[in-house]
């Protein structure tokens, strides 16, 4: 029986990260392009009423600031600094995104309104360098003038070795260097 290649696409993957010497030097992909591309379909995202990100599935492949804060997938949002436009505040996470490996690029942003105010969506996909596999990370710009709310997820699969929560982890660093911070924690 033949396996579908998604399934077959995290072993291998494990197989040539311990084993670098296993693929002749002309094969192996440069860092700024995939050799695979198992991007799957785009999902339909984007805020509900302009309100909330969508909730992640049971999959750890997946992390978000909507829903329970007792899951495993449930990170805390963020806010940058008092003060700070919320213009000037999409402009520092625009360039953050684009500090960060495997960008293919900002693919939507608009301005929210809800019955709360004006708020700001961003959403950008970023691809593995030898697989290609697509994960999407949208922001959302809540209209109180300070938090941020996020969710980052891979298209295909189960599992992504905590690519997202790391990649999270890498813009909020980045932001921290602009006064920005994660809800709850100094």
């Amino acid at each position: 029986p033949r396996l579908p290649l998604p399934l077959l696409a995290a072993p291998l993957a494990a197989l040539l990260a311990f084993s670098p010497g296993l693929l002749p030097l002309s094969f192996v992909a440069p860092a700024e392009a995939s050799t695979f591309h198992f991007s799957g379909e785009r999902p339909s995202l984007g805020p509900t009423k302009d309100r909330y990100l969508s909730m992640c599935p049971k999959t750890p492949n997946c992390i978000t600031t909507s829903g329970d804060v007792y899951v495993e997938a449930y990170v805390p949002p963020w806010e940058y600094p008092k003060g700070k436009e919320m213009k000037a505040a999409v402009e520092d996470l625009k360039a953050a995104i684009g500090k960060m490996p495997g960008l293919v690029g900002i693919t939507a942003e608009r301005e929210t309104n809800n019955e709360f105010g004006k708020g700001y969506y961003v959403r950008a996909e970023f691809e593995s360098n030898f697989f290609g596999f697509v994960d999407d990370v949208e922001f959302l710009f809540q209209p109180d003038g300070k938090t941020v709310d996020y969710r980052s997820a891979a298209r295909m699969g189960e599992k992504d070795f905590k690519v997202n929560r790391t990649r999270i982890k890498d813009i909020r660093v980045e932001l921290q260097k602009n006064g920005w911070k994660s809800v709850g924690f100094n």
